[in-house]
């Protein structure tokens, strides 16, 4: 076989998988993909606001503290990359929405993390409402999605 032909022929395969995959995945509703998107934007401005996080202990030289946030920026970043595939694979334009500036004051060293408990706390109401939107719309797919794929490593219910 020829190098072109080979290449040719892993591409038909990938291409005849990716087409099946995506219809397997077709009963993405617009309601759960909408909030899945927005869902996005939101771990989006988690990562960002866990960078601050990271930059504030970082100053107060309190770099266990700054590596662990490091750690938890990666974390949201990856969620939103999986459900922007999870997205993309069922044929869902992902729009990125600007990120805004955390406003936060952080002037106690406890306060990064009473801010960061309370902000996971909305993010956990978050993907429950997506949750249930799924469940509520027979979207079994991205129910267990939601559920367990996208946060299998993080209880953000502190457990």
């Amino acid at each position: 076989m020829k190098r072109c032909e080979s290449i040719s022929l892993r591409f038909s395969c990938c291409l005849e998988y990716d087409v099946a995959r995506k219809k397997e995945c077709a009963m993405l509703s617009k309601k759960v993909a909408d909030l899945l998107n927005n869902q996005v934007n939101k771990e989006l401005y988690s990562a960002y606001l866990y960078l601050d996080f990271e930059n504030y202990y970082h100053d107060k030289s309190l770099e266990g503290f700054a590596n662990w946030y490091h750690v938890q920026v990666q974390e949201e970043i990856a969620h939103a990359q999986l459900m922007m595939q999870y997205l993309q694979d069922n044929d869902y334009s992902v729009v990125l929405e600007a990120i805004n500036k955390p406003n936060i004051s952080l002037n106690e060293l406890s306060d990064p993390l009473k801010a960061g408990l309370k902000h996971e706390q909305y993010v956990t109401e978050l993907i429950h409402t997506c949750y249930a939107a799924a469940y509520e719309e027979k979207d079994f797919d991205s129910g267990v999605g939601v559920g367990n794929s996208f946060f299998k490593c993080n209880n953000r219910d502190g457990g």
